[in-house]
């Protein structure tokens, strides 16, 4: 797995600042998760993060998009994920197995960045 720098961190926590949002413990945890350089639906966070409640998740990413702290992907192989707002522009892997979804360079260079590129490949854990 892959992680995001530090730059990543102090970026997104000054956006928090920034929009007022207050650091709790739940949105800290689902934070650290979208470090990660992948994407995560709810179910996956709620998985993921045992301790926090599943309405406090929903609430928190309904909280992250409509600040811009992160944003939607529309899958057609799978329920509506979230990633990091205002990254680099890139293309995505989905697991066809676990359906996790991977953020992996855009091949396409020369094309406009109002489309979304979907691969399809067993990831990192399933491939064992």
């Amino acid at each position: 797995m892959r992680l995001l720098s530090h730059n990543v961190r102090a970026m997104i926590q000054e956006k928090i600042r920034e929009r007022g949002l207050k650091q709790t413990s739940a949105r800290e945890k689902i934070l650290e998760l979208f470090l990660e350089k992948r994407a995560w639906t709810a179910g996956q966070i709620n998985q993921r993060l045992c301790g926090v409640n599943r309405a406090t998740v929903f609430r928190n990413l309904r909280t992250f998009e409509k600040n811009e702290v992160i944003q939607a992907i529309h899958s057609h192989e799978s329920e509506t994920a979230y990633e990091l707002a205002g990254r680099t522009h890139h293309a995505h892997c989905v697991c066809p197995k676990c359906k996790t979804i991977c953020c992996v360079p855009c091949p396409l260079k020369n094309i406009k960045k109002n489309h979304n590129l979907e691969f399809f490949n067993l990831c990192e854990l399933c491939n064992k």
